[in-house]
């Protein structure tokens, strides 16, 4: 709680200085990173409609701010209520303008993907975006990066009880050998598919 509540008071800082600066991309950016911190405590955060006016007249150039928004407020609408159709509406945005290939940013941004599938109702077309995460996530950091194998894991989502033991079991195993000291997380999850019998 600490450690958030000081990250808020950063971001806020930041958003103020940037606001004075006149950058209102670094000031969108920094108040969707903040929206998405005080979330963790169930709480939303004021101004998002004028964040969003704001966010909304940035040129073309500042396409990952509004993105980064978009996203961030779909995972507070997912963290606070449950609200999976507003979720879903703000994530279909991001995604019309969405391209993977335009530079650094492009691995915060797969998320819009991820949070996409788990949104959609759809389990076709969320497997589809899950498979373009994992696409993405390998074009910029190779088939072993934890984010791969996160990516992974989160597919057994889409599959039966049996199906996602197996995919997870072997994530896990490839997590362990790669990244020892990252495991726990992923071990959690192996437990909680391997104990749940149906």
């Amino acid at each position: 709680f600490a450690s958030d509540a000081r990250a808020s008071h950063t971001l806020a800082s930041a958003q103020s200085v940037a606001f004075a600066a006149h950058d209102d991309a670094i000031a969108v950016e920094a108040f969707a990173r903040r929206a998405h911190v005080v979330a963790r405590q169930a709480t939303v955060i004021d101004g998002t409609t004028l964040i969003r006016e704001i966010a909304d007249r940035l040129p073309a150039e500042n396409a990952f701010a509004q993105q980064l928004l978009l996203n961030n407020l779909a995972t507070v609408k997912l963290m606070t209520s449950n609200d999976t159709a507003s979720a879903r509406e703000l994530l279909e945005t991001a995604m019309r303008t969405w391209r993977p290939g335009r530079g650094e940013n492009d691995y915060e941004l797969v998320s819009i993907l991820q949070n996409l599938a788990v949104t959609v109702g759809d389990r076709s077309r969320g497997t589809r975006l899950l498979e373009q995460a994992h696409t993405e996530v390998v074009r910029l950091f190779g088939s072993n990066h934890p984010r791969v194998l996160e990516i992974e894991r989160f597919q057994a989502v889409f599959l039966d009880l049996a199906s996602a033991r197996t995919l997870v079991e072997s994530v896990c195993a490839r997590y362990h050998r790669l990244f020892p000291q990252l495991t726990r997380a992923f071990a959690k999850t192996a437990d909680f598919i391997r104990n749940d019998k149906g």
